[in-house]
């Protein structure tokens, strides 16, 4: 591995959370990796809920 990789691999990482509470910063919610990947899965279990629940009342309507 060249010097270059090293150096990229050996810094810090930053991240920015936006779910801070200013008034009360110690009790928010944890962040971890993955729970954005989780969050998305859960967005699309209820997207496609609504969406059958949709074609339904589409279907009934007609």
């Amino acid at each position: 591995m060249n010097d270059t990789k090293k150096e990229y691999l050996n810094k810090e990482e930053v991240t920015i959370r936006s779910d801070i509470d200013s008034k009360d910063i110690f009790h928010t919610t944890p962040y971890y990796a993955g729970d954005s990947v989780d969050q998305h899965k859960q967005l699309e279990e209820v997207n496609e809920m609504f969406t059958e629940k949709e074609i339904k009342q589409s279907n009934e309507n007609s």
